[in-house]
């Protein structure tokens, strides 16, 4: 859909640059930033029918296998930058196993297993000779597809206004101990920003509260150290209100 596309080539123009760098870092190919696009959309809160989430899609038990953790007020998938720290660590791993790109991308979408098991059922070895699910049949040409039209955008009808995408966010990143659960309002204050821009920042707080423990908190650049004298006070003065059991 043109919608779509448009909201597309405005995304890219936030996620894009930091992700290519990531990508020329760990020397893999550029047009893995595709697989993302395909993927979420580049939704950072994007969660399909078979519970994957987040900008790379991962099930619950490979992002805890490649170090994303969840709780049930945490969860790292949502996180853009550990999220795609994760799926290079994943793309790395399918590649190294398959040597061949399209194989390791139609693991990534139904699984190394699955893709493993139909190889040697089907004695052949390439990804166009497979019978996948229709799905990943699909996806190695989805990625083409939005490779071909976001890296040609005028020859398919689409021209995004300069200045017209998605900016940049700048950020800097704060580490704390929070005891107990703390409540993201009340950070949210320590910082100058509101609630949304908060959870916005750090989608992998998912209830209203900074889970216990040693967290690292995004806000705004230029706001981390005010942000980390405030917090601590914030943090002083908070009185939990405990729960009481009916006996």
């Amino acid at each position: 859909g043109r919608a779509q596309v448009y909201l597309w080539l405005k995304r890219i123009e936030r996620y894009f640059p930091w992700l290519e760098e990531q990508l020329a870092l760990h020397k893999l190919p550029d047009d893995l930033k595709y697989v993302a696009v395909a993927e979420s959309d580049l939704i950072l809160n994007a969660v399909s029918p078979a519970r994957a989430a987040g900008p790379w899609q991962f099930i619950p038990d490979t992002g805890s296998r490649y170090g994303l953790n969840r709780s049930d007020t945490l969860d790292e998938r949502y996180d853009f930058e550990l999220a795609t720290a994760s799926a290079l660590r994943y793309l790395q791993d399918l590649y190294a196993l398959f040597n061949d790109w399209t194989l390791a991308i139609a693991a990534y979408n139904c699984g190394e297993n699955r893709v493993l098991n139909e190889l040697r059922k089907q004695k052949v070895a390439s990804y166009y000779d497979l019978k996948l699910p229709t799905e990943t049949e699909r996806y190695v040409f989805r990625i083409l597809a939005v490779k071909e039209v976001l890296a040609n955008p005028q020859r398919y009808g689409y021209s995004l206004p300069e200045g017209a995408g998605y900016p940049v966010v700048a950020v800097e990143t704060v580490r704390s101990d929070f005891p107990c659960p703390f409540p993201m309002q009340l950070a949210a204050e320590a910082a100058g920003m509101t609630y949304r821009q908060m959870k916005d920042l750090n989608p992998s707080f998912t209830s209203d509260k900074i889970p216990a423990g040693r967290r690292t908190i995004k806000v705004y650049e230029g706001k981390g150290p005010e942000f980390s004298t405030r917090l601590e006070e914030a943090k002083a003065e908070y009185k939990p209100v405990e729960r009481r059991h009916k006996v």
